[in-house]
């Protein structure tokens, strides 16, 4: 670990000792950041106990009743992307793919009538640390979660409504998780475009065997997280780690590695698995849009498709 206290408290903690400093439950509550509004307190990352583990029991559920919908539009996405990506134009068709699966997960569109576009803002404007244009949405969130029982609403913006959660937190959470979602899976997706495009093999190999699009998943994610993407925690009681005391209320930055892509311990992400299988259908898609799939199937170099 090469922790050390500054005049903010804060502490950077290297890969290496990182995994064990997230298991760690004294490290528990993500600090607020500055573009936190009213609108963003509660969410399933800022909890902690029994409200924290209320709120993560409800967005797993609600993940796993509505991840067959994003899988599905991955399977369509998978030949926009190796169109894409053969013509070089990868990164900019990224984020319009994640906002489309993402909105199919989540009903933001559907629930709120707010455009796409508008969602996309949102969090492009977190990412710019500008100014949020939180109320609108915010308004119309908090509306189609109060609608009538009668009034269905789809995706996990269904499952929060249907939650015993607070309004607040339906809010919170719902906010974070296209946020969250959009920006993460943007960055993810856009830098692993540009490392197929310049080392095409793991297409290759899952053309001609689809059963290793797991594995190639797992080396995506390993290999693509920005080295600068921290994750944020905040000692919560007197501690130590490493053997170095650390009192509460201490920032802590952990770097990420390949074991901590999605975090750890107790606020490890929900969406963990959803994202893997995600990244699998893209690149079982693409694979067999550029290479046809099976045992026949060639190199980009051209033969059998």
């Amino acid at each position: 670990m090469s922790g050390q206290s500054t005049a903010k408290a804060t502490w950077i903690v290297d890969a290496g000792s990182g995994r064990a400093a997230l298991l760690n439950p004294s490290l528990s509550r993500s600090p607020a950041r500055s573009w936190t509004t009213s609108q963003l307190r509660e969410h399933v990352l800022n909890l902690d106990g029994a409200e924290h583990r209320r709120l993560r029991a409800i967005v797993r559920s609600a993940l796993d009743r509505n991840g067959a919908r994003v899988l599905a539009g991955a399977a369509f996405a998978g030949p926009q992307l190796a169109d894409a990506m053969a013509d070089g134009r990868a990164a900019t068709q990224v984020p319009g793919v994640v906002a489309v699966l993402l909105d199919r997960l989540l009903g933001l569109t559907a629930a709120t009538g707010v455009r796409l576009e508008e969602w996309v803002a949102l969090a492009e404007a977190v990412d710019g640390d500008r100014a949020l244009p939180t109320e609108r949405v915010a308004t119309a969130l908090d509306g189609a979660l109060r609608r009538r029982p009668e009034q269905p609403r789809t995706g996990v913006i269904g499952a929060l409504a249907e939650s015993p959660a607070p309004r607040e937190q339906q809010v919170a959470t719902a906010l974070f998780l296209w946020v969250a979602g959009y920006l993460n899976t943007t960055r993810f997706l856009t830098a692993a475009m540009a490392r197929l495009t310049s080392r095409p093999d793991p297409l290759v190999a899952i053309a001609a065997d689809p059963s290793s699009a797991a594995r190639w998943a797992d080396d995506l994610l390993a290999q693509t997280v920005p080295a600068e993407h921290a994750l944020l925690r905040v000692a919560v009681a007197d501690t130590d780690l490493g053997g170095r005391p650390v009192h509460a209320g201490t920032v802590i930055r952990v770097q990420r590695d390949a074991t901590t892509v999605f975090g750890a311990g107790s606020h490890h992400c929900p969406a963990a698995g959803l994202v893997r299988s995600l990244t699998e259908v893209l690149l079982v898609s693409m694979a067999t849009s550029l290479h046809g799939s099976g045992p026949g199937s060639t190199d980009s170099q051209g033969g059998n498709r």
